[in-house]
């Protein structure tokens, strides 16, 4: 417990002591100062703690605050990470697909001349059995043109024929009874 400042002497100047102390009276005087002084650096040294300690709680959440606050940032940046990835992902799949699904230029244009080469080939087949068959159409034609020519003579000859037969009988039938 501390004990109460001691009041300090009032002294004159014709006083028998000049400072109106003894050694007692200071070293209590200066024991009872000290302890305040101490008391209150100790009060002093506690309130400061206590804001120290309050601040760094107040820190501690802040930061907790913020580490979550970052945790969830990342969450989110790594979720749009991954479905950018995803969908490049996708695209590259499709690529591979189409890749492995598409032709090469040089496969298909030596596709395209096989295929024209073999068509050029068919075409001269066909123009030169085109060429034939006209030909035979028109040996065919010829031959049935012929063969009505030889029907249309046979049967002007028959009817002359029979019209010259008519006239001799006419004449014989006229003269020769």
């Amino acid at each position: 417990m501390a004990r109460p400042i001691p009041p300090v002497p009032i002294h004159s100047p014709h006083s028998a002591h000049a400072s109106g102390w003894s050694v007692d009276q200071l070293k209590e005087y200066l024991e009872v100062l000290i302890d305040a002084r101490e008391k209150a650096l100790r009060a002093a040294i506690d309130a400061q703690d206590r804001a120290t300690s309050i601040a760094l709680i107040a820190s501690d959440k802040a930061t907790a605050a913020a580490l979550a606050s970052a945790e969830r940032a990342v969450a989110k940046a790594e979720a749009a990470a991954e479905r950018r990835f995803e969908g490049v992902n996708e695209f590259r799949s499709a690529l591979s697909d189409q890749q492995s699904t598409l032709m090469p230029r040089n496969e298909v244009t030596a596709a395209l001349m096989a295929i024209n080469e073999k068509s050029d080939g068919r075409f001269t087949a066909n123009s030169e059995k085109i060429v034939a068959l006209d030909k035979r159409l028109d040996r065919n034609e010829g031959r049935g043109q012929g063969v009505s020519a030889v029907w249309a003579f046979s049967a002007l000859f028959i009817g002359i024929l029979g019209g010259l037969v008519g006239i001799a009988l006419a004449i014989y039938s006229a003269f020769g009874h």
